[in-house]
């Protein structure tokens, strides 16, 4: 495995821990209680800018949350309420 690799491997690892921990840290104890200070502590990463390094603002971690579990919520919100699918009605959207 080259130097590259293995960074980049590295890279991957903390920023999936990051985001596990932030989902949990999040769901604990609301978004905004919980500073990416915090979440790098938890996740035990030394680092105490990692996760700005790995994904800029706090906005940017909520986004790649969304965006990792936004498969699962759509299956979620199409398959367990399809009588919401293709309603105008924004009740029934979700």
């Amino acid at each position: 495995m080259t130097r590259r690799t293995a960074r980049i491997e590295r890279g991957a690892t903390t920023r999936e821990s990051i985001l596990r921990t932030a989902v949990r840290l999040f769901a604990e104890h609301g978004m905004y209680a919980v500073s990416n200070r915090r979440i790098s502590e938890v996740a035990e990463l030394g680092n105490s800018a990692a996760v700005g390094y790995h994904f800029g603002t706090k906005d940017e971690l909520v986004r790649a949350i969304a965006h990792q579990h936004g498969e699962r919520i759509e299956y979620i919100r199409v398959n367990v309420f399809p009588e919401a699918a293709g309603s105008t009605e924004l009740r029934e959207r979700g």
